[in-house]
């Protein structure tokens, strides 16, 4: 993916996310699964920006993601929250 939103480094998007989550009151310890979530669904679809992803893209996600049951209740609620804040928030994708 290279560049971000803006034309933010990687490591400076990640910050200003992780800044967003927190903002929601996560703990910082609860904000890097945030993180690796949102990191989860960015590798798992073949967009080359996170600006280039579409909302058939995360409904498909998380119905695979839902299909599959890996998950807990509550580990599932995480991930639609952390793409929730990647795109609304930090991506400012609407």
């Amino acid at each position: 993916m290279g560049q971000e939103p803006g034309a933010q480094p990687r490591h400076k998007f990640w910050d200003y996310y992780i800044k967003c989550v927190t903002a929601h009151g996560i703990s910082a310890a609860k904000a890097r699964w945030y993180v690796f979530r949102a990191e989860q669904y960015l590798y798992s679809t073949p967009r080359d920006s996170i600006v280039g992803h579409r909302k058939e893209d995360v409904i498909a996600y998380l119905d695979n993601v839902g299909r599959e049951g890996q998950l807990e209740d509550w580990q599932f609620q995480q991930l639609v929250h952390s793409l929730e804040i990647l795109f609304v928030e930090a991506a400012k994708i609407n």
